[in-house]
């Protein structure tokens, strides 16, 4: 059986390069946690709306 996992098909459906391009398939309420040793100004939650 070939199947794909649904949660596979999802993760295969997104692009973090150009997340306003995967919007529908990420929720409303969804935070994204950024942290990056090299790039400090940048750090923190960010809210998808």
């Amino acid at each position: 059986m070939n199947t794909i996992h649904p949660n596979i098909a999802v993760l295969q459906q997104f692009n973090p390069a150009n997340i306003s391009a995967s919007i529908g398939i990420i929720a409303e309420d969804a935070i994204f946690h950024y942290f990056n040793p090299m790039l400090p100004d940048m750090q923190g939650d960010y809210l998808r709306y």
